[in-house]
């Protein structure tokens, strides 16, 4: 494909194919300056682009030496958007000879074919009817024409071809054909037909009244042009494909449930890449389980009851989010400390199952025994939540009368004092300033007297505890350093 200017200076070209023989016969423009090219092609791989309408060539079709036709979109620019093969099952072969655009968007592929399943859908005639009795299964072909939206999603497809019986020897129909639109969407099809060895009145072919309704075959061979006018379809496909699913965003591990909610299907091929399993022919296929933080695609191919297919790719349609890692907790005294991690951006405490207003800071002081929870969430709203459980004897409760000292000022700049109650305190005390993880990060032994003046200029703001160990108890009171 090469593209010129007005001034016939090129300005882009490409090859496109794959490993074995491609043709392009047929090139068309949209009012968007995208560029469509239809043609065959023997190749298995570089034709089709993922998640395409048809993005497989057929296994055994390839073994039997069959073609696909193609149909190729790319931008001004020469990129290209999207490219699918067009044909049937492995029984015949696939041409695309020309293409045209309407006002739209849409894209009209006319083309020749021989296979008798998988190219028409929704449209003027859906069933093949050109096997005649030749063992050349070339010579037995019919034409087809296909409309795809811009995005590459097939609209509607029709054969078009004898239909009498007994059929000809052979019948070479929709060879040369050429495709035109006009300003109310109709569609028209130019074509060759050849009818040999047969003396049957083609009167399928044209419409009585028109300007030649009689087919001509001589003593051996016969051929004739052939001109159709289409209505644009508006039922659309027969299959429409659509599905839906148990879930399509969730935290961490999870197996989901898919629902076909495609109409006229006989059966169904599903693809989910990054799901266990991977893919499967259950018409609403349990328990697919994703395990791995990620955006995937789902892909439906569904089928009816006469070899018929569409397909419907989602993209990026299941997304796992990472959950953030498991916290931990740790006590000291009266006080709860839940670990940290950079990917927690909140927290939430719970007294068993019920919410603690206010508590959303990575530590907790209790006031009785009990089971204590705390939820961490990630930038994503994953959560995730454990437990802990204070009996009434330890930690809090051996000091939980004690009630000896005060701290002043809070928030405290370089010195914080300390205020004790002279009944409580006997000889030395140890205090100690203890961070939200739990880890002492000052300590001294002091005199005791009513204030007690302590140095914290070296300590980083933010939230401490106080605790002071004497003779006669232990007491804790949290303060900030601003």
């Amino acid at each position: 494909l090469v593209k010129f200017d007005a001034s016939g200076n090129r300005l882009w070209a490409t090859y496109y194919g794959g490993l074995y023989g491609d043709a392009g016969n047929g090139v068309a423009t949209d009012a968007s300056g995208n560029v469509f090219v239809t043609g065959q092609t023997y190749s298995p791989t570089g034709i089709a682009s993922p998640g395409a309408f048809q993005d497989t060539y057929d296994s055994i079709k390839i073994a039997k030496g069959f073609q696909n036709a193609f149909l190729v979109k790319f931008d001004g620019a020469g990129n290209r958007l999207w490219a699918t093969y067009y044909g049937g099952g492995d029984d015949g072969d696939d041409w695309g000879y020309t293409a045209a655009t309407d006002a739209a968007g849409n894209i009209w592929m006319a083309g020749a074919t021989s296979s008798s399943s998988g190219v028409a859908s929704g449209g003027f005639l859906d069933i093949y009817d050109g096997t005649g009795i030749a063992t050349d299964k070339e010579s037995n072909t019919m034409g087809f024409l296909v409309k795809f939206d811009a995005s590459g999603n097939r609209q509607c497809a029709t054969y078009y071809g004898i239909t009498t019986t007994p059929l000809p020897i052979y019948t070479e129909n929709g060879y040369n054909v050429s495709v035109a639109l006009d300003t109310a969407g109709n569609v028209y099809a130019a074509m060759t037909t050849y009818d040999s060895w047969s003396d049957i009145s083609n009167t399928f072919w044209a419409t009585q009244g028109f300007q030649d309704t009689a087919f001509y075959y001589g003593s051996n061979y016969g051929s004739d042009a052939l001109l159709a006018k289409f209505f644009p379809c508006s039922k659309g496909i027969n299959l429409a494909p659509a599905f839906q699913a148990s879930a399509t965003t969730f935290c961490g591990k999870a197996c989901i449930n898919f629902t076909d909610l495609s109409i006229n299907v006989a059966s169904c091929q599903w693809s989910f890449p990054g799901g266990t399993p991977s893919s499967s022919v259950f018409q609403n296929p349990q328990g697919i389980c994703y395990d791995s933080a990620g955006s995937y695609d789902v892909k439906l191919i569904v089928f009816d009851d006469r070899g018929n297919r569409d397909s419907l790719t989602f993209t990026n349609f299941i997304k796992v989010l990472p959950p953030p890692p498991t916290p931990v907790i740790t006590q000291h005294h009266d006080t709860l400390f839940c670990s940290t991690n950079s990917s927690y951006t909140s927290y939430q405490w719970y007294d068993s199952t019920t919410l603690i207003p206010g508590a959303t800071d990575t530590f907790l002081v209790v006031a009785h025994g009990g089971n204590y929870n705390v939820k961490v969430s990630n930038e994503f709203g994953c959560n995730i939540s454990v437990g802990i459980n204070i009996a009434h004897d330890v930690g809090f409760n051996e000091f939980s009368d004690n009630n000896f000292i005060s701290l002043y000022p809070d928030p405290a700049s370089d010195q914080l004092i300390i205020h004790t109650s002279s009944s409580r305190i006997a000889g030395k005390a140890i205090v100690s300033i203890i961070n939200v993880l739990g880890e002492i990060i000052q300590e001294e032994k002091l005199k005791w007297s009513n204030d007690i003046v302590l140095d914290i200029k070296n300590i980083p703001p933010g939230i401490y505890f106080l605790q002071m160990k004497t003779d006669n108890g232990i007491d804790t009171k949290r303060f900030v350093k601003e």
